[in-house]
């Protein structure tokens, strides 16, 4: 093939420049389709349109092409996000008779929560996979879908439905209630993307429990492997301990006392009370250290580390968080291995790509936003931040570096959603973090090891609520220090753009992106 000549219109930016590029694209197509009323079929054309030029004009004028495969990705975005958003239910959904008292019938799809009500009854908070419905006694049932929410109040010792079970329940469904507010999560939306659109309030009477054969599927096996772990967790700490662990290992907030998550939360640390991309990180980092102290080559430590980061996605039941802190830790993993770690930026864009056109909702959810915004500043400010920190001991340098280029990054969101910055996550994230990842260690550790050697299990587990309790105190005493949390307005979008836009310019790396971008 000959060479181009010198009259050729310019080139494609380089591959990791593009990809960054377009991951820009999508998330801004999707946010512009979730405040803006778009129509389905003017997107579809735009997309066609842009695609088509795109194609067009790529052997002609690439350079000029490369703007219309943005916009090709920025309205795939769009259109995504009309597809697969459904505000409202329709008539074969159970959301659209919430107002209504009804008898619903379905699967258990998630591990049920227990709270105690007072000394003689309990709540269930199960999350029921619709069947089938009737409405007003005497009906005959009908095809129904979608996800609720059953609250049940029953006596304490009653037998709770497993994962897996057919439940039936009657009672009133009601919306689930939400906020749209600056310093409020919209809790509505949030179940919203997990396809939960109603819930219901019912007694232990009004639910009759059946066995399936689901039951007895991989999906029961784990989930009823994290209810045993759960009551082994019980028999070795007090329960508020417990709590804790479990939500560190398995996900979810349900019995962590208030007091102690707002602690955590002064703290800037309340992400390591349940599952995150920072567990996902640890325990891939954990392997990878072992397998650096075993001599293995990297390409297999890196592995080994993806084949754990799957493994602990299934124990923890493979929450939204938890998929996508996977997909961007096997996306770096990936790097690693090829020996290509410096193309971090794009391997973070690719899982950034994939997730929000699987899911376009989800670049409005809390948790997406701080580990992406995380993620981007760990990779893009913590090597200019480390080296602003020379002479410091470099144990003590990384952990600062890591702590600030986090939340750095991530300040606009935390000024939207909380209204403040914590200086105390600095001591918080030296001190009381390094104890819980210890505890999480331990207590995989402790499960797995129990199952062979109940004893040794148990030993470890007690000494994990040792610890939780080392770091409950410690929270709480950095939570009253005077100073701790600098509270400050909602940063408006312009604002928040230059402010990203400063960070990047001092990161060091627009000098590189220019330059590959003139390649």
């Amino acid at each position: 093939m000959s060479s181009l000549p010198e009259s050729w219109p310019g080139q494609l930016p380089e591959p990791g420049v593009l990809i960054v590029t377009l991951s820009a694209a999508v998330i801004s197509g999707a946010w512009a389709a979730g405040i803006l009323p778009v129509s389905a079929p003017l997107v579809f054309l735009l997309t066609a349109g842009a695609g088509t030029v795109f194609a067009g004009m790529y052997f002609w004028r690439p350079a000029a092409a490369a703007c219309f495969l943005w916009l090709f990705f920025f309205f795939l975005a769009m259109l995504r996000f009309v597809q697969a958003e459904t505000m409202e239910p329709g008539p074969g959904n159970i959301g659209w008779f919430i107002g209504h008292s009804v008898t619903v019938k379905g699967e258990v799809d998630a591990l049920p929560r227990v709270f105690p009500a007072d000394d003689e009854n309990i709540y269930v908070r199960y999350v029921l996979s619709v069947r089938e419905y009737a409405v007003g006694p005497g009906e005959h049932f009908r095809p129904a879908s979608g996800r609720l929410i059953v609250n049940v109040k029953e006596k304490a010792g009653q037998p709770v439905a497993p994962f897996g079970a057919v439940l039936t329940a009657s009672g009133q469904l009601t919306r689930p209630h939400g906020f749209n507010n600056p310093g409020q999560i919209d809790l509505e939306a949030m179940l919203r993307r997990q396809g939960i659109v109603a819930k219901l309030n019912t007694a232990g009477e009004k639910v009759r429990v059946e066995h399936s054969d689901s039951e007895h599927s991989w999906e029961a096996g784990l989930a009823n492997w994290r209810d045993r772990a759960t009551k082994k967790m019980l028999y070795a700490m007090p329960p508020e301990d417990a709590a804790i662990i479990n939500g560190i290992l398995f996900g979810g907030y349900d019995g962590i006392r208030h007091d102690v998550a707002k602690n955590f939360a002064t703290t800037g640390i309340v992400h390591i009370l349940s599952v995150s991309g920072a567990h996902v990180a640890l325990v891939a980092g954990v392997v990878l250290w072992t397998a650096g102290r075993l001599g293995i080559r990297q390409v297999w430590a890196a592995a080994f580390a993806g084949a754990a980061i799957i493994l602990y996605g299934l124990l923890s039941g493979f929450t939204p968080p938890v998929v996508r802190s996977a997909l961007m830790g096997l996306m770096g993993l990936a790097a690693l291995g090829m020996g290509r770690f410096r193309d971090s930026p794009a391997a973070l864009s690719v899982a950034i790509i994939s997730m929000v056109l699987y899911k376009p909702s989800w670049i409005f959810d809390i948790s997406f936003q701080l580990s992406v915004a995380a993620t981007a500043g760990i990779i893009f400010l913590y090597p200019r931040l480390l080296s602003w920190l020379r002479g410091v001991p470099r144990w003590l340098a990384g952990n600062l570096a890591v702590t600030a280029a986090a939340q750095l990054a991530a300040l606009p969101f935390l000024a939207w959603y909380f209204s403040s910055l914590s200086i105390s996550a600095f001591i918080a994230n030296l001190v009381i973090v390094p104890i819980i990842e210890a505890v999480m260690v331990i207590g995989i550790v402790a499960l797995g090891v129990g199952s062979l050697w109940g004893f040794a299990g148990h030993l470890l587990l007690v000494i994990s609520g040792l610890l939780v309790g080392v770091a409950v105190e410690g929270a709480a005493f950095l939570a009253r220090l005077p100073g701790g949390q600098i509270n400050f307005p909602a940063m408006p979008i312009s604002m928040s753009l230059a402010y990203y836009a400063i960070c990047y310019g001092y990161s060091g790396t627009s000098q590189n992106f220019c330059r590959a971008c003139r390649k």
